[in-house]
């Protein structure tokens, strides 16, 4: 688990530049490099194995 509150972390909120939903970019991914980069790659690497674990069960 993250506590965002008791890191050091530098980051910022969503600039809405839309960047992230440009046609031929990486959907979904923030074009501005920050700290919270490493911890959301993190979750959506878990949210991946979840959603295969859970298909795999119903199975």
């Amino acid at each position: 688990m993250v506590n965002l509150y008791d890191r050091n972390l530098n980051y910022k909120g969503c600039m809405s530049c839309f960047a992230c939903k440009v046609k031929g970019g990486r959907k979904g991914v923030c074009l501005f490099k920050d700290d919270l980069q490493s911890i959301m790659e993190k979750a959506y690497e878990l949210g991946k194995k979840l959603v295969t674990d859970s298909m795999i069960e119903t199975f």
